[in-house]
């Protein structure tokens, strides 16, 4: 399992190839430590947020893994999805309703997400114009 520290990152730090010597490309992200509550994190300080593009954020791997996982805050229903190298659907999983910190949600803010599939090369998190949170992001070849 390869676990990216992103306490390594600094705060409104742009995302993108700071992780490509591990073998993972973000797009749409930028670290950052919540000043919102809602978006509270006891397992991470920094976390990455989809922006500039509200909603989403994108992981390409230089070599397709096996598992993704990762935990997420949303202010929205939210799905991950798995594509292969030819960006043919694998698989997806999905929050079906907003998970912040405080609310009467069914899910837990920062609830884990994983999927396995053979010869994953991109994972995206769409959250449908709301803002999300990922932590503990991970993943195995």
């Amino acid at each position: 399992m390869i676990k990216l520290n992103l306490g390594a990152l600094k705060c409104f730090e742009i995302v993108t190839n700071q992780f490509q010597d591990m073998g993972v490309v973000f797009q749409n992200a930028i670290a950052l430590e919540p000043s919102n509550p809602a978006y509270f994190s006891p397992i991470s300080k920094i976390l990455l947020l989809g922006n500039p593009k509200q909603g989403w954020l994108e992981a390409t791997f230089s070599t397709p893994v096996s598992a993704i996982e990762c935990r997420i805050t949303s202010s929205q229903r939210t799905i991950m999805s798995v594509h292969d190298a030819q960006y043919l659907l694998l698989g997806r999983t999905e929050l079906e309703e907003a998970n912040l910190t405080g609310s009467s949600s069914s899910f837990k803010a920062n609830q884990p997400l994983i999927l396995k599939f053979s010869e994953i090369a991109k994972v995206t998190f769409y959250a449908f114009d709301g803002q999300i949170t990922l932590s503990e992001f991970s993943f195995h070849r």
